[in-house]
């Protein structure tokens, strides 16, 4: 970042020529959620997009395997109410080797599904009671960094967090052929995990010839892009709103990620906030640790049907290490940005010079983030100086908590400068783009020139 404090600031010197320090780390992630129960995973493939069950919304487990793709279960122990139809007995476990057999099944067979453009469906061959095991859900056996690269995500569920099936490979579960459907009343069939298993068991009787259909849950709808199961449509403007009531933490859809198939195109139609202020915004942008090169969309507050999803200003810049040698962390463009817009706003709180100064003496390295905006922009010395402060209790700076624009170098002659500062008449100060910028450009300001 930055060298400067809050005196230099004040006394109009100019800014070191350093072009950057070490900034304090981000907050570590927090520790992995312990699971009670098990997952399922899917995404659609590009032929079938009708393949939800939204475990107990805003739960910190609930939605960290969401983000994965995931939806959780309960472990439930074998029904003693199981017909002998059960056809536990027929499906072969399939790890994905060289030598493993092709499932057999005396209960389904997989044809072209009744939902125009699904692709294949799994339709019963004989009538099934309610409770009946159908097949085991099967495939290769992955942990949990070699499911976190799977770029084809369509087959792939998890029996926790860390061992997960890809019923994808060639020899996977027929199981993989079920889809979903958009009225709950269709849906006949349920995923049920023991131990390290998973199997599909009937949830009422089936008849024969009628085609199964399961609930997959939100974490798998996330990565297909399909707005019906997710809450969400796109208006005659393009623009991505709400269908349904979305809670406080709920993550709404995928923002960008290899592993995303967006068969309705939802990513192209959320909006950004023009300011920190905009109350429009109700999303904000994350990362997702579960998934590699994946940043999700999470909801910040209620949203309402017919609401717009609008990401806060400050998620228009990605915090990661800087281009810079020795400068720490940079801010990168998440997408394409124009000349003269609004990128985010420098927020953080308003302290006074002297509170500001009590801090800088417990906290040092907080005078590299403290940004003046009276009494220095308006060259009245007499006028009460105020301080946006931008760090926490602890004297730190954390991405996706502190406003992303303190993140923002000093650019020099090799690092182009193509964004500046602007303080307001009410002492906002404002992130803008100077020129035109590329996705994944870091951003470089003249720290001198947020005075014009």
């Amino acid at each position: 970042m930055r060298e400067c404090s809050a005196k230099t600031l004040l006394m109009m010197s100019s800014p070191s020529t350093s072009e950057g320090v070490p900034v304090p780390p981000p907050a570590p992630p927090p520790a992995p959620v312990k699971t009670t129960g098990s997952t399922v995973t899917a995404v659609i493939p590009p032929n079938a997009p009708h393949r939800v069950s939204t475990p107990s919304k805003g739960s910190v487990t609930a939605n960290i395997m969401a983000s994965f793709g995931t939806e959780i279960l309960n472990n439930e122990p074998r029904s003693t109410t199981v017909t002998p139809r059960s056809s536990s007995s027929n499906s072969k476990r399939v790890n994905g080797g060289k030598n493993a057999k092709r499932e057999e099944n005396d209960l389904v067979e997989a044809k072209v599904s009744s939902i125009p453009s699904a692709g294949m469906g799994l339709f019963a061959k004989c009538p099934i009671s309610a409770n009946a095991e159908i097949c085991e859900y099967s495939g290769e056996l992955l942990n949990l960094q070699q499911a976190k690269s799977l770029r084809d995500r369509t087959y792939l569920k998890a029996i926790n967090l860390c061992k997960h099936i890809n019923a994808g490979v060639p020899n996977g579960s027929i199981g993989k052929y079920i889809n979903d459907h958009p009225d709950p009343g269709r849906r006949n069939v349920k995923f049920v995990t023991r131990k390290e298993q998973i199997f599909v068991v009937a949830t009422r009787d089936v008849a024969a010839g009628e085609e199964l259909f399961i609930e997959y849950g939100r974490g798998h709808w996330l990565f297909c892009g399909v707005g019906v199961f997710l809450g969400l449509e796109l208006d005659s403007a393009h623009v991505l709103r709400a269908t349904q009531l979305l809670k406080p933490r709920e993550v709404v859809c995928v923002y960008s990620s290899r592993a995303m198939v967006d068969a309705d195109g939802l990513s192209q139609g959320i909006q950004f906030a023009t300011s920190f202020q905009d109350e429009r915004a109700n999303c904000r942008l994350k990362p997702n640790p579960f998934v590699n090169q994946t940043v999700m969309v999470g909801a910040e507050r209620t949203i309402h049907p017919g609401e717009a999803i609008v990401v806060r200003a400050q998620d228009r810049l990605a915090v990661k290490t800087s281009k810079i040698s020795g400068a720490g962390l940079g801010a990168f463009a998440l997408t394409k940005l124009s000349v003269d817009n609004v990128i985010c706003e420098y927020s953080g709180t308003p302290v006074t010079l002297e509170e500001f100064e009590s801090k800088v003496s417990r906290f040092p390295n907080v005078a590299l983030y403290g940004f003046a905006v009276q009494g220095w922009s308006n060259l009245d010395v007499n006028k009460k100086t105020v301080i946006i402060d931008p760090t926490d209790s602890k004297g730190q700076v954390r991405p996706f908590f502190a406003s992303h624009a303190c993140f923002v170098n000093r650019g020099s002659q090799a690092q182009v400068v193509n964004c500046k500062f602007k303080v307001l008449d009410n002492d906002r100060v404002l992130l803008l783009a100077t020129r035109d910028i590329a996705a994944g450009e870091e951003m470089y300001a003249n720290y001198e020139d947020f005075l014009k």
